[in-house]
């Protein structure tokens, strides 16, 4: 198995995700690697740089490494992946929206293998970050477990 990059990782992530986009059919205006799209005020609040909405948008969040057998080390790497939706009806209607893509990307990647190796990604968590009458922010994160990262 090769020594992958945070990079190869999101860019793998966002392509298993192709289908979230409006012109295959899905809900996403906007499916990239994350960017600094979304940032917090003082007073907690989040704003959103970035349109079209809805979007997805997906960074490693980090990665922890433990002894392998040697020349290898294990990586266990955690992918975050942002869902910012909105709404000229309701806040109900986001929040379906949200969840409509949050269920997609359950579908699209549980038990997927990443950039055709056996790593399997699987779901740690689902949180709304952030909701207002007209958007809803969720964060899902992800976990997979690269067994052979190679020594330099």
């Amino acid at each position: 198995m090769a020594n992958y990059t945070f990079k190869d990782y999101v860019d793998g992530v966002v392509s298993l995700l192709a289908n979230l986009k409006v012109e295959n059919g899905g809900l996403a205006k906007t499916l990239k690697a994350y960017g600094g799209e979304i940032t917090i005020n003082v007073n907690g609040l989040f704003y959103y740089a970035s349109r079209p909405l809805p979007m997805v948008l997906v960074e490693v969040d980090g990665a922890e490494y433990a002894p392998g057998g040697h020349p290898y080390h294990t990586q266990t790497t955690r992918l975050n992946i942002y869902v910012v939706t909105d709404s000229e009806r309701s806040d109900e209607q986001a929040f379906e929206r949200s969840s409509e893509l949050l269920d997609d990307i359950r579908t699209l990647l549980l038990g997927q293998s990443l950039l055709a190796t056996e790593m399997r990604l699987l779901l740690e968590s689902e949180q709304k970050m952030d909701a207002t009458p007209d958007f809803c922010f969720y964060l899902a994160t992800y976990t997979f477990v690269n067994p052979r990262i190679a020594e330099a």
